[in-house]
Parts: C-alpha cells; structure tokens; sequence
C-alpha cells in the first residue's frame, strides 16, 4: 500500500464498499480477457477506482496540498457523476443495469508521489502513474500494465464485471488549473484510465462532475463530439461501432452543425448524451423490451435422450445451456462479451406447466451449465419432453422437444393379460 497522508483523512474517510449486483462467475465476464476487456461498454457492475495523488516534495517542490474539505468536495462531485451515469441504464431490466462501485484507494487518502503532477506535462503522466502503482504493489516494465492489473485485481476483490481507475491531481494553487502542455482531463478509450484535475482549467470544483461524467464517456467506448477534437461523423467506436454522428466536424474535416445539438455530453459536458454516444457506450435497445441489445441475445440449449430404454420407460435427457455473446461489432478482432448467466432451467413433459430443476452442479448462476432429468416408468404409449433455459435477463434459449414412446403397459391393462391368459388355459368341461 502506499503510504498514506495522514491519519485523520484516513479515519475520516475510510469507506465500506458495497454494490448490488451479482459477482461474475469466476471472477470475469463470460469470455473478458483480465487487461483487455476491462470496460468495454457501460452495463453491469464497475469498480471505479479513485486516486488522489499527493507529491511528497522529492522531486518537485510541492505546491499542492490536498484539505479534507477538498476530498469531501471530490467525492460529492463523485457521486453526482455516478447518478447520472446509472440513471442512464435505470429503465433496463435490474440485471442489466450499471452499477458503478466508488472505490477510494489507500482509504481515501491521497497517494504519495515524489514529482508534482500539475507542474508536469501530462505526457509525463508515466512518472506519478507508474510510482503511484508501484506504491500499490504493481510493478510491471509498462505503467499502463500496472494499471490493468491493479483494476484487474480490484475487480476480484470488489467482485465486479468491469474495472477502471480515475487519477485525480489536485491544482488549487495553479495559476490556469492545467498541466504544463495545457491538458487538464482525459482518458484512455474503453480504459484503464481516465485523469482530472481539482478545477479543470474554468470548469472549478462545483462542476467536476461534469468533467468525469464526460471523461467516463471515453471510459466506456464513446469519442469526443466537439470539432478541436478532430473525430468526424464518420469515425465510429464502441462495442457496437456506433458512428459519432453528432460531431461537430463533417466527413471531410469541414466544421458543422451537430445534428442533435451542441449541448451534449461529448460536446460541452452537457449531462445529456447524444444517441450516437449512448450507442458508442453500449445503450443500445432497438426493440425497446428493456434488455439492451448487447445483452439480448439467448442462450443456447443442445442434448439428447440418449441412453432411454422404451420397455422401461426410461427416458434420459442429458444437455448443455451457455450464455451467448453479441459479437464485438466495433473491435471485430477483440473479445466477444456478456455478463449475462444462466438463471433457470425448465421442462414440461406432455403439455404440461413448465416446471424449475436444478443443473448437475445443484445450482444455476453460471455461465454454462449440464443438465440431466430421468423419467422412470412413464406409461404405455407417446410422450413429448420438452427443455429450456433462461438467463439472468430473461432471455429464453431455444427449446429442445423429444418424443418418446414407452412400452410398459399400463398397470390395469397388465391385470388383464393376466387374467385373459388364464381364461385361455381353463380345460373345457
């Protein structure tokens, strides 16, 4: 851990951390690699990691000093951004909402570094990245490695799909509230990182969460829409390779009007994002039933009755079920992805209610599952089985039907044979 600033913040700010959502199985969505796929759209659970960097003087003089008041001011700012991005998602099914995890590193205090980030240009965001990490215990050759595996490992500690980590630097004391180069906030598209500033040039405390809602957009896939940025209408981006249709610069690098306006959140930090960016960050629900398309695509069931035997009226049925991933339309040589598992298991034999049971493992909730049922001694003549699964946002897989034929006589119709073979054996008088 890295050493902290003072007791008193540590005290005073220190946090549990909690979130609703159910951990992913394994400790990773359903086909994420650990350092890649670490936000790759804005649905499910996300620990957003936050640092508050600190320099100790070292090897810059230090200018900035971080104040409780302006840690409390910080986190409030926080808070505001991740209301708005979860209210983003608060129409779609529970399962597939976003559920952002504040989670203060090193107890809230700030992380000691030895050079003053502010006074640094921000391409050299290496030297208090890279030993901020280290403080934390990653040491890898690369300082954006040291990132990736810090979220990774915070995502298993704080069982959550997703990981990032948001940098803050403090510039109270700065004359114009930028780094060096003039950078005051950016991040890293689909992560690991994003970084802002106390004030952030003009924008000033009171309107931080503006800045990491927007800085969170880029976390999340989406491009910049403002015309300096140099992303024109055609460049698309995202899970779903949503085009940025709203930018300010036309296919041919000309300035235009936006068609939805120049007040949106990948425009001006307006808290109201436009259709093109809601694609780009994976907001997608063309069929309007409240599963976003990323996530609204079925399981699939496969088995057989294998192994039945007809003259005992033993029907077997042994299958898989396994979630399904909408393909990773904008990074087609990425990973395919979903955080949906498996969440029931039915079957109906002969038209009737469908009926719950348990998989081979006792219980359902993961990714993939076997299943087996045993029918023993079903009666004389035809029955039909059928099998399905669902997922945890209520797609129904494809349902397997088998027909069966039993030739075990019904119990009365045996008493008959019986008594019609002793009939036929009665000596004539």
């Amino acid at each position: 851990m890295a050493r902290a600033a003072g007791c008193v913040l540590l005290c005073l700010l220190a946090a549990s951390v909690t979130h609703a959502a159910l951990p992913p199985p394994g400790g990773l969505p359903y086909g994420a690699d650990p350092l890649l796929d670490q936000t790759p759209f804005a649905l499910g659970s996300v620990a957003m990691n936050i640092v508050l960097l600190e320099s100790s003087g070292l090897a810059d003089a230090s200018t900035e000093n971080w104040t409780i008041d302006q840690i409390q001011n910080i986190r409030q700012q926080i808070d505001l951004s991740i209301a708005f991005w979860e209210g983003l998602t608060a129409g779609y099914h529970p399962n597939a909402r976003l559920d952002l995890v504040a989670n203060y590193v090193n107890g809230g205090n700030p992380v000691l570094v030895d050079v003053e980030p502010i006074s640094r240009p921000s391409d050299q965001q290496n030297l208090w990245i890279g030993q901020a990490m280290a403080g934390l215990g990653h040491t890898q050759p690369d300082y954006m490695d040291r990132v990736r595996y810090f979220n990774h490992e915070q995502r298993l500690t704080l069982q959550t799909h997703w990981s990032f980590t948001l940098f803050v630097v403090n510039d109270a004391n700065d004359a114009d509230h930028r780094f060096a180069n003039g950078m005051f906030a950016y991040a890293e598209k689909h992560g690991p990182f994003a970084v802002v500033t106390y004030n952030n040039d003009g924008w000033g405390i009171d309107r931080l969460h503006r800045v990491v809602a927007h800085e969170m957009g880029h976390i999340f896939g989406g491009l910049d829409e403002y015309y300096a940025a140099g992303q024109p209408t055609i460049f698309r981006s995202g899970y779903l390779g949503g085009l940025n249709g709203n930018s300010e610069m036309g296919p041919l690098g000309q300035r235009i009007t936006p068609r939805e306006g120049p007040h949106k959140l990948m425009l001006d930090n307006t808290l109201e994002p436009s259709s093109y960016s809601l694609v780009q960050f994976g907001l997608r629900d063309a069929d309007g039933d409240g599963v976003p398309d990323i996530l609204d695509v079925p399981p699939i069931l496969t088995g057989g009755i294998a192994g039945s035997d007809p003259d005992l009226g033993l029907l077997n049925f042994s299958g898989l079920v396994k979630v399904a991933a909408y393909p990773n339309v904008g990074n087609p040589s990425e990973n395919d992805v979903t955080i949906n598992t498996i969440a029931a298991l039915l079957y109906r034999l002969d038209g009737g209610p469908w009926t719950a049971f348990d998989p081979v493992d006792g219980a359902v909730g993961d990714y993939e599952e076997m299943l087996q049922l045993n029918f023993n001694g079903l009666g004389w003549g035809q029955h039909v089985l059928e099998i399905m699964g669902l997922d945890s946002v209520d797609n129904a897989s494809n349902v397997l039907s088998f027909s069966f034929t039993s030739n075990v006589p019904e119990p009365g119709a045996a008493g008959l044979l019986v008594v019609f073979a002793l009939l036929r054996r009665r000596p004539r008088a």
